[in-house]
Formats: C-alpha cells, structure tokens, sequence
C-alpha cells in the first residue's frame, strides 16, 4: 500500500491501524508536514509499520517503478487541495 499523499496521516494511520497490508509506504515531500504525521503515527502507535518517505510522490514512484508490482500494490492518491485558487 503506497499513500502517494501522506499529509499529516489521517489515511495511511488508519491503513496501518486496519491491519490490512503488509507493508504501508506513506509519501509526502513537505519536511514539517512528514514530521507532523510521524508524531501522529507515534500517538496511534503504528509509526514502525509505515515507512516513511519525505520526497515528490511523482519522483518516488518514477525511480521506484521497477520494484513496485502493481498486481500486489494498492496506490491511494488523496491530492492536497487548496481550493479554487490554490
């Protein structure tokens, strides 16, 4: 499970918490932002079951494509959105 999106961690604490992936990869490319949802994670107690990516989701994905099997990988992708003038 790869959250392209991480933000602060509402979604990829809650895919952690369901048990449900083996493996959870949270991607967000904001440093104060990746520091925010570990912190979250940490109180949730699932910070050791996601690991943790602090780049461009598009960078990550593209140097990354060979070893991601898309028959065994779900990708979530929950853009940021700023509203109409963002």
């Amino acid at each position: 499970m790869i959250d392209m999106f991480a933000g602060a961690g509402g979604n990829v604490i809650a895919f952690a918490l369901s048990d449900r992936w083996s493996k959870i990869i949270a991607i967000e490319k904001d440093p104060s932002v990746i520091a925010c949802a570990q912190h979250n994670a940490f109180i949730y107690g699932v910070f050791e079951r996601i690991t943790w990516i602090n780049d461009d989701c598009f960078s990550y994905l593209a140097s990354n494509s060979l070893s991601i099997d898309p028959s065994k990988t779900v990708v979530f992708a929950s853009p940021p959105w700023g509203g109409p003038g963002y």
